[in-house]
């Protein structure tokens, strides 16, 4: 599992496909909790970016940008 604390945006929409509002990951808020089982069997994408943006704050403003990161 993987939990960052991340703040939504001023007009950030939230999806929960969790299921019920108090659901397991629901309860961490304002905590994202990932499981592993949804990153598939390779999370390394998944810790390089959160690596990447740790060590980079001024790049984060890009999460924020609607269009591709790359």
């Amino acid at each position: 599992m993987i939990a960052v604390k991340a703040v939504p945006a001023e007009g950030t929409r939230e999806r929960r496909l969790t299921g019920r509002l108090h659901a397991f990951e629901g309860q961490f808020l304002p905590f994202m909790v990932i499981r592993a089982s949804w990153l598939g069997g390779n999370a390394v994408p998944a810790y390089r970016a959160l690596r990447y943006y740790f060590e980079q704050p001024g790049q984060r403003p890009r999460l924020a940008d609607p269009g591709p990161l790359g």
